[in-house]
């Protein structure tokens, strides 16, 4: 069943357990409540009441339930050691690599487990995090995945999706992070902000922790859209690799919407070029390992390249052929050129864009 940010935030502060997904668009949100539900376990004697259990396949599943089910230290040696704890649950962390990578199976079982153990909420949160890129939520409400909507039907487990933030949004969160700070933000040092780091919250965060040291150094309690501009970076990070992707999928609108966005973000043309070629050539390199019969872990160890990007990449190359790939690649070796020759920019990679979606 769907649970919004602001029920979860109320089952957080009274103790309630159960199971719990947190999932979506908004990486910083899940990673946020996720260690605001860990804050009550940080003591020395509540560690013992957490545990971390790792999920690959269905075999995992009756761990998750067994965790659950373990009882909290006894009644006896809280309180001796920690008399508030009394009520306190256990905390199961459910920990997946990537859930788009499980065989329906074992996915099946895993939300089998996570149904199980919200038997046990007198005594137990189960929390499963599932991070952008490692799962695909569709598009809810409208347009939920297969996987999103298996989830949200489950007996007992509560779903968190948090969507991606719009400006608007982002600019009113950038503005409290600023008051909780004690300082006051200038009416366009938000708009400012967002237009020059980006809307990604965790660079925002530390852009925010940065400048309100800054300022407060100087014996101020206000910030300036000037500040704004002498202190925080740039944010020119972008998703290359789900930009390669509505590429290679001939994704027309969806990659064109990407590249306006680095557009309005004044992200270089370059960068972005560099980003879709750096993937492509991955991509490629990944394909002809695995088509040799090497698993993951020996294309991680011949690359170096993390496990996890891996598997991501081998997904993607099973769906295309070599031939798809290299023409990708030398298409975007050929915009590269027009950029850094012509000057041509934006135009250069809309080319691109048009050509391999043909």
């Amino acid at each position: 069943m769907n649970m919004t940010e602001s029920e979860y935030k109320n089952a957080l502060r009274a103790g309630r357990g159960g199971a719990y997904v947190l999932c979506g668009e908004e990486s910083y949100l899940i990673r946020h409540y996720r260690d605001r539900t860990r804050e009550p376990y940080s003591s020395p004697e509540a560690k013992y009441d957490r545990a971390v259990v790792g999920y690959e396949t269905r075999a995992d599943a009756d761990a998750i339930v067994d965790a659950a089910a373990t009882p909290v230290m006894s009644m006896m040696s809280m309180l001796l050691t920690e008399p508030d704890a009394v009520s306190r649950k256990r905390l199961v962390e459910v920990s997946v690599e990537a859930a788009d990578g499980l065989k329906d199976s074992d996915f099946d079982a895993l939300i089998g487990a996570m149904s199980a153990s919200s038997e046990y909420a007198d005594d137990a949160i189960v929390l499963l995090c599932l991070m952008p890129g490692t799962f695909d939520c569709g598009e809810p409400p409208k347009r939920p995945s297969a996987l999103y909507k298996k989830l949200c039907a489950a007996d007992g487990v509560n779903v968190v999706y948090f969507p991606a933030t719009t400006p608007a949004q982002l600019r009113r969160w950038v503005e409290r992070h600023f008051t909780h700070e004690g300082i006051t933000p200038e009416w366009d040092a938000a708009d400012a902000m967002v237009s020059l780091v980006g809307e990604d919250m965790t660079s925002l965060s530390g852009e925010i922790d940065k400048l309100t040291s800054y300022v407060k150094a100087h014996g101020r309690d206000h910030v300036t859209k000037d500040d704004v501009a002498a202190v925080c970076c740039r944010g020119d990070r972008y998703d290359a690799f789900a930009l390669s992707n509505a590429i290679l999928d001939k994704r027309r609108d969806a990659a064109l919407s990407a590249l306006y966005d680095e557009m309005r973000r004044k992200t270089e043309p370059v960068i972005v070029s560099a980003g879709i070629a750096r993937v492509l050539s991955d991509i490629m390199a990944v394909k002809a390992l695995s088509s040799t019969g090497a698993s993951a872990p020996m294309i991680s160890q011949t690359l170096g390249m993390h496990e996890y990007k891996v598997k991501l990449y081998m997904k993607s190359a099973s769906a295309r052929t070599e031939e798809e790939l290299e023409r990708a690649v030398l298409a975007c070796a050929d915009a590269d050129r027009r950029i850094k020759s012509t000057g041509g920019g934006y135009e250069a990679l809309e080319r691109l864009v048009c050509e391999v979606g043909a």
